[in-house]
C-alpha cells in the first residue's frame, strides 16, 4: 500500500512538474511572440514617418548639407542623394554644389550609408534621435556629428532661395 501511494504521489509530482513547464515557456513565448510584434510596429511606424519627409537639412557656416532618401524600405534599406553645398567666401563667385548617390541601411536607431568619393566608396555612419526627425551623421570631410532635421520640400526651397540671392 505504501508502495502504491508513493508512485501515485510522485506521478502527480511529475505531472505537476510537466504542467509547470509549459506554462512558463508558453508564458515565455508569448512575451517573445510581443516584443517581435512590438518591434516589428516600432519599425513599421518609424518608416512611415520617414517617408513623410522631403529630406533632412544641416547649415553651418562653411558649407551646408542636404540628405533625401528616394527610397525607404520596411527592410531597413535606403537611397537617395546628398547635396553638400560649400559656401565660398567670394560674393562674386558661386557656392559650390557636389551630389552624391548614396544607399545604405537603418533600423530606426543607427544609420550606415554608403556613397562614392573620388572612385573611393566611403562609409557615413550616425543614428536617429527618438524617430525619424532629426539624426547625426559622421562625415568623411568633418571629425564632429552633424544633426540634420527633417523639413518639408518648402522649407529647402525657401533655404535655397536665400541661398542663391
Amino acid at each position: 500500500m505504501k508502495n502504491k501511494a508513493i508512485w501515485g504521489i510522485a506521478v502527480l509530482v511529475f505531472v505537476l512538474a510537466v504542467l509547470v513547464i509549459w506554462w512558463i515557456q508558453s508564458s515565455q513565448k508569448e512575451v517573445e511572440d510581443n516584443a517581435e510584434y512590438e518591434e516589428q510596429e516600432r519599425i513599421r511606424s518609424f518608416f512611415t514617418e520617414l517617408r513623410q519627409h522631403n529630406g533632412f537639412l544641416y547649415t553651418g557656416e562653411e558649407e551646408s548639407f542636404f540628405l533625401q532618401f528616394d527610397e525607404a524600405l520596411l527592410e531597413g534599406e535606403l537611397t537617395g542623394s546628398l547635396l553638400i553645398i560649400e559656401h565660398t567666401d567670394d560674393n562674386a563667385s558661386q557656392d559650390i554644389e557636389t551630389n552624391y548617390q548614396i544607399n545604405g541601411i537603418t533600423d530606426g536607431h543607427i544609420l550606415e550609408l554608403y556613397t562614392t568619393v573620388d572612385g573611393e566608396s566611403v562609409k557615413l555612419t550616425g543614428q536617429f534621435h527618438d524617430g525619424a526627425d532629426r539624426f547625426e551623421l559622421f562625415f568623411w570631410m568633418r571629425e564632429d556629428p552633424l544633426l540634420f532635421r527633417a523639413v518639408t520640400e518648402e522649407e529647402f526651397n525657401q533655404f535655397y532661395e536665400e541661398l542663391n540671392e
